[in-house]
This record gives structure tokens, sequence and C-alpha cells, in this order.
């Protein structure tokens, strides 16, 4: 037998004739063609299941049939059906959901404790329903039954995963539904008996994780208050709910409901106290950071699985199941951190954080109703259909409250800059910068007064005394810069002074010296030197610098900061050997100096004027930014303090005067004790009260007696005066300052102009030509306060300024318009 085109037989012989017509006769086409698969391999009806159904159930009678047939010819074997069809059809779906954790974190500029406790619960529920099925049919006649049972897996798979160091929980809920369809056909009477039976097994796991973690942040501030409040609300419903469909004919109905209720409660508290202590002694700072996070997240899954089957006169079994699962978590943290730092005062913060978690309740709730149905005539179909509805809200609030607060790095003049050696004569004449430390000869001595208030060398001539360096410092055609200040009480005409040398023999530019001979300065390296035009005075302090530049050869002397002489074609220095001496010159013999000298510096650099000006003019400068008594000026002039305290300044901090007995004292000055020498003074001042009041005082005693007058104050009115003293106190008087607002406030001096003031960059009035009588004597400068009556006074009236102060410098020299307006404008 072969196969051709559109399922038609041919045998190869005509034995075949009797097996068609019994084929044709009792089956049909598509039994042909199945017969034809199996035993002349039609491969084009692979897998046809439909049309080879009833090959099974007539094998029987076609084997009957066939046994007659000629076996030599035409072999037939059994109706196996190749391959054979599957059963069962099975469907699996998954549904995964990924819920990464939230991670919330606070950052403040106080110093604060941040709590974060995730706590997760997990409350997987995994319904299992087995359905099975018996069917039992009797038949008279032929009966055929055909029976398909469909079981369709539905795999729901929820991840919840919490970011928590070593924790990760999963969930996952596996729900399975299973169909039955029975189908019965009969000739004549057939019984079917089709009996259900479902189990159902719910499966609760709850999993709580706590975690802590505590980060400490310290910001430091000087002045503000900030308060920070974020409150986040984020809810989720999620409900899921299948379509019903019921269908009921019935007339008389028997209904039986058995309600299963299991109920599992976890609940865990968990309270963590934090305690954190801080002490800190700064400016007066208030920070309150309050931060509350409430999350709440609600899941509701109802999943409905209805499954009906209805026969005439046949008992049928209706089973609902309903699961709800109902997980709720609340968790609230609240932390409040409340810093409060005070100057001069020890403050200890305790921040106590609770943290609560509660995981409420998981509820499974299994329902079954079994209904016994009778049919007689009337059908009612009823079909609900609800649709999955998925809520998400997120509200977030923040405000923030930001107080903008005023800081300064604390600035400090590197003075003596780039130099290579430094001998501050602060009672040795030790090199704070290199290893060119001096010996003493012939026991000089130190005392006070020095030029920032410190001590001072003292040289006696008639002791032959000095100080001698041996390590050797090269000057060979190098540039190099030496400055000092010198106070000579003794000026022989005729007589050289030696100040600073080094000597290797008596030959051209090998004896290098610097001197005072016949009154006057005095550079060279031997036959090769220069003399200054200005001829000093004893009993007086001078800042003086020598200048060589080996790039143009050229000696500059300069005098309280100004040039004084130069010559070009000068040098180079060709001294290879020889100690360095302080307060001594040799040519031929010992010339050694009389009177004090102090900072001495030397640069391995040819200095400029604008420096060289700095470094002799520049005294004193009280930022503040460094503490209450810092001198961030070149001498280190450090103040003292009395009932005053550091506050916000107008640049970076400033001093607070708020008491009668409030002041800020400086001692030193030997400009300002020195006649018709040029000074200037600079402030910023904020007023807090109207009236009288010293600003700056000058005196020789520090109880403010003695030689003494108010420099800068304010008259009754509240004006703001500038004075100095000649054979009388002249003033310069200006407008009433505003309060509680910060202006800048100046007073120059020369004897060309005499006093001026400014106020805001702004010249108010000058007293004209005028001399200056000073005291001779080391000077006390106090601010804010006269601390006594009866001084020099005209206009301004003695007594205690109540405001606040900043930007103090006072200069030995006078101030141009431009440097003035520099200053009030930082």
């Amino acid at each position: 037998m072969t196969t051709k085109a559109g399922w038609q037989l041919e045998c190869s012989n005509t034995t075949c004739s009797p097996f068609t017509t019994v084929i044709v006769t009792n089956i049909r086409q598509c039994q042909m063609a199945c017969l034809a698969q199996v035993h002349c391999q039609a491969v084009s009806f692979h897998k046809s299941s439909s049309n080879c159904e009833l090959f099974d159930d007539i094998s029987n009678q076609n084997y009957n049939l066939l046994a007659n047939m000629d076996i030599v010819t035409m072999i037939v074997m059994d109706g196996t059906r190749i391959p054979p069809e599957p059963i069962t059809s099975s469907t699996s779906s998954s549904l995964s959901t990924t819920s990464p954790a939230t991670s919330i974190s606070t950052s403040s500029t106080a110093s604060t404790t941040t709590t974060s406790d995730i706590a997760s619960t997990s409350s997987p529920i995994s319904t299992s329903i087995s359905t099975t099925s018996s069917s039992t049919t009797s038949t008279s006649e032929t009966t055929t039954t055909i029976a398909e049972t469909t079981t369709k897996a539905l795999t729901l798979t929820i991840t919840t995963e919490t970011t928590t160091p070593g924790t990760t929980t999963t969930t996952t809920t596996t729900t399975t539904d299973t169909t039955t369809t029975t189908t019965t056909t009969t000739t004549d009477t057939t019984t079917t008996t089709t009996t259900t039976t479902t189990d159902t097994t719910t499966t609760t796991t709850t999993t709580t994780t706590d975690t802590t973690t505590t980060r400490t942040t310290t910001t430091t501030t000087d002045t503000a208050t900030t308060t920070t409040t974020t409150t986040t609300i984020e809810t989720t419903t999620i409900t899921t709910t299948t379509t019903t469909t019921t269908t009921t004919t019935t007339t008389d109905t028997t209904t039986s409901t058995t309600t299963t209720t299991t109920t599992s409660t976890s609940t865990t508290t968990e309270t963590i106290t934090t305690t954190t202590t801080t002490e800190t002694t700064t400016t007066t700072e208030t920070t309150t950071i309050t931060t509350t996070t409430t999350t709440t997240i609600t899941t509701t899954t109802t999943d409905t699985t209805t499954s009906t089957t209805t026969t005439t006169d046949t008992t049928t079994s209706n089973t609902t199941t309903t699961t709800t699962s109902t997980s709720t978590t609340t968790e609230t943290i609240t932390t409040t951190t409340t810093t409060t730092t005070t100057t001069a005062t020890t403050t200890t913060t305790t921040t106590t954080t609770t943290t609560t978690i509660t995981t409420s309740t998981t509820t499974a709730t299994t329902t079954t109703t079994t209904t016994t149905t009778t049919t007689t005539t009337a059908t009612t179909t009823t079909t609900t259909t609800t649709t999955t509805t998925t809520t998400t809200t997120t509200t977030t609030t923040t405000t923030t409250t930001t107080t903008a607060t005023t800081t300064a790095p604390c600035i400090q003049v590197a003075y003596p800059y780039d130099a290579h050696s430094y001998w501050a004569m602060e009672n040795n004449v030790t090199d704070s910068i290199s290893n060119l430390s001096g010996t003493a000869v012939n026991s000089p001595t130190y005392t006070s007064g020095g030029v920032n208030g410190g001590y001072t060398l003292k040289l006696v001539h008639s002791s032959n005394q000095y100080i001698t360096i041996p390590t050797y410092q090269s000057f060979v055609s190098t540039s190099f810069t030496l400055e000092m200040w010198i106070y000579p009480t003794t000026l022989t005409s005729g007589t050289s002074y030696g100040l600073f040398s080094q000597y290797q023999a008596l030959t051209q530019d090998h004896n290098l010296y610097l001197i005072f001979s016949g009154g006057n300065l005095k550079m060279g390296f031997w036959n090769d030197d220069v003399t200054s035009g200005t001829t000093l005075s004893a009993n007086a302090w001078y800042h003086i610098a020598f200048v060589y530049d080996n790039s143009s050869q050229t000696q500059i002397i300069y005098l309280n900061g100004v040039q004084d002489t130069n010559r070009s074609s000068a040098g180079p220095y060709l001294g290879g050997s020889g100690a360095i001496n302080i307060g001594n010159y040799y040519n031929g013999s010992n010339n050694t100096y009389d009177g004090f000298i102090d900072q001495v510096t030397l640069y391995m650099n040819a200095r400029s004027a604008s420096d060289i000006l700095s470094d002799a003019t520049f005294s004193t400068w009280h930022s503040f930014d460094c503490g209450i008594a810092f001198d961030s000026g070149p001498y280190r002039i450090n103040g003292i303090a009395n009932n005053v305290v550091l506050a916000p300044g107008r640049v970076g901090q400033g001093l607070s005067f708020n008491s009668s007995s409030s002041y800020y004292q400086l001692y030193g000055f030997p400009v300002l004790a020195t006649s018709n020498h040029p000074y200037s003074i600079s402030l910023w001042i904020r007023r807090t009260s109207t009236g009288g009041g010293g600003l700056v005082h000058v005196s020789t005693q520090s109880g403010g007696g003695g030689w003494c007058v108010d420099f800068m104050g304010f008259s009754s009115s509240g004006q703001i005066i500038g004075s100095s003293y000649s054979t009388a106190v002249k003033d310069v008087i200006g407008p009433i300052l505003s309060i509680n607002v910060w202006t800048h406030v100046a007073t120059t001096f020369s004897t060309t102009n005499g006093v001026r003031l400014y106020v805001n960059g702004s010249l108010i009035g000058s007293t004209g030509a005028m001399a200056y009588s000073a005291s001779g004597a080391t000077n006390t400068v106090t601010l804010g306060n006269s601390l006594t009556t009866g001084c020099g006074t005209n206009s301004i009236v003695p007594g205690t300024f109540y405001g606040y102060l900043d930007e103090f410098r006072l200069y030995s020299r006078e101030l141009s318009a431009a440097d003035v307006t520099t200053l009030a404008n930082p």
C-alpha cells in the first residue's frame, strides 16, 4: 500500500481490494489517513490527534477484519499512534516583582546622630489547590467518552529585597488553578458520576529584620539658626481581582457553607535609645534639626477561583476559595537633635532617639462553600468582572530655613615672608629660620621696650659688645637684603658704628659692611660703596634696609620704608670667607655700635620698594579671626582683652564691648612715642548706643593715665572725632554715626597735613599742618575705653564704647586717600 496526494490509498496488489472495501465501509476518510500514517508512514499527518481519536476505539473491530487479509502482501501492525498524543496540557506563567529598599539619609550642619531602622515583614501565602476527578461510565450499546483535563499553573512571584547588610527577604506566592471538563456521549443510557476533591493549604511566613546605622557629622558654624523639617508620606495600594463568572440553573437548592479563618499575628516592638554628648566652646550658635519620616505600605491581594460543573440530573460540587492577605508595616522614625554653643561656655547636649517598629497582623481566611443543586427547568447566568486597580500616592514636603553665617579664615602675615634668617632679639640671638644663630661677645644685654613691645638687644660701644656668627654665609655674586630696627644712643662725628658686616680682607669687594658714618648710613664692599643723604639723630627708632641687586649691580639704602639713595655699577661682592657680625665692623680695628638693635632680617634676594614699605610701616593688624589676642601683622604685638568676647564682625570675627569695664589693650608702638612721626589708624565699628566714649586711647600707663590722649572717640551727641596732640589737642569732628550699622573710620597724621578723618573711605576734614608732640616713651593703646578722665581731650567725651569693633590696623606712615578707600571696601 502506498500513499498518494489527497490522502488516497493504493495497494500494491489485488489482495487490497477486500481490505479497501472494509475500511471505506467502517471508517471515515480521516481514519483512513490515520491508518495510512501508521502503516504507510505518512509524515504529513504527524501528531494529528483530532483525526485519529476514533482509531483506538475501533481497533479491535479492524483487527478482526484485517485478520482475513493476505498478510504476505500487506503486514498489519497494531494501531498505536506515532508519536502518542499528550493527555494533559500544562501552562505555567511567572510574575516577578522586585521592591528595592528605600534608604533615607538626613545631614545637617550640626553634630547629628541618624538612626535608620528597616523593618521588613514578608507574609507569603502559598495556596495549593489539588483537584481529583473520578468518572465512571456505564453503557448499554456503543458509548464514547472523551475526557479532557487541563491544568493551568499560574505562578505569582513577588520578591522583596531589603538592602540591609547581610539580609535579603524573598516572598514567593504560587497559585495553581485546575479546571476539569468532562464530556460524555451516550448512545442509549449512560450514567456518569463525577467526584471532585479540593484540598487547600495556606502557609504564612513572617520575617522581621531590624538594622541600626549611626553616622556622625560635625560642622562648625560661627553663628546661625537653621531649622530643617522633612516629612515624607508614601502610600501604595495594589488590588488584584480576577473575573468571576457564576452560572446557576436551579429549582431547589441546598447550600452548605463552611468558613475557616486562620489569623496569624506577629508584633515586634524595638526601642533604641541613643545618647550623644557634645562639648564645644565657640561662637554663639544654635542649630535645630527635626526629621520626621512616616512610611505606610499597604498591600491587599485577593485571588478568587470558582469552578462550576452543571449536568442534567447530576450532583454538582461548587467550590469557592478566597484568599486575602493583608500586610501592613508602619515605621516611624523621629530624630531630634539640638546643639547650643556659646563662647566661653561649655554646653552639654544630650540627644535621645527612640525608634518603634511595629509589624502588624497577617490574616489568611479560607472559605469553602459546597452547593448541591437539583436542576429542573430555569437557567440564570450572572457574570461579574472587577478591574485591577493600582494606586500609588507619594507626598513629600520639605521646609528649609537658612540663615547665612559670615565666616573668614585666620589670615596671618607670613613674616618675615621669604626670609633666609631672622633674629628677633627676644632675650637671645637665635636664628629662628635657619642655622645662623649667633654668640654674644663681651656680655651684651637685652631690655624691654622693643619695637613690638618685646625685648631688644642693647650694645654698649665702650664695652666693645657685639654678636658674632661663625657659620659662613655666602654673598658672592648674589642679591641680598638686610632689614633691621635701630635706636642709636650715640652718634659721634668721625666715628664708624658697625651694624652688619662680613670680613675677608681689606681688598676691594672682599669686605662687606653696613654702618653709621658721621650720622649717615653707608653700604659698601670696600672701596665700592654708597652713603645716604639723610643724617640720623640719636634716641629715635628707625627702620633701615640695605639692598643689593646683583642683576643690575645696584646698591640701595631705605630709611623708614622710603628709598634714600642708590648707586649703580657696584660690585659684585667677592668675599668667599669670614664670620658675620651684628653690631660691629672691622677695618683694621673694631667699630662697635652704641644703642638698641631689634628685628634683624636677612633675605637672599633684592626686595621691592613696596615690600620694604610694608615692613617698615605696618605695625599691627588685629583681625580677631585667629582669636581675641592674636596679631596678624608682622611684629606679633598681641593684645590683652578685658570683658570682651568674640562676635560676628564686619569681616569674619570681631569683638563685642557690652560692659563699662570692657576694653582691649596693646603695648609697644615706638612710632607713636616719636614726635612728628607719621601714623595712621584704621578700624570698623558698629555702635549699639548713642552718646560719647573713647574709641582709641594712647597713654604711657596701662591704666590709661600718664601721658594720654584720645586719638579717636565720640562727642556727647554721638559725632565721630579724630584727634592728636601738639601744644594742645586738635580735633576733626565728623558726622553722627548710625546705630547698629557697620562703619569704617580712619585717621592719618603727618606734619604736612596734620590729622585727617575718613568715614567709609571719604575724607571728612583735616586740621591742616601741625606738629605732633609725642610722649617719648613706649605707649599703650587701649580700644573701646578711655579708662580714665583728665587726659588731653577736647570734644571727645571719655568713657566706654558700647558696640562691636573689627579689623584694627596701625601704620607708622600716613596712608593715602586711595589706601583708606581700599581698607573701607574689604
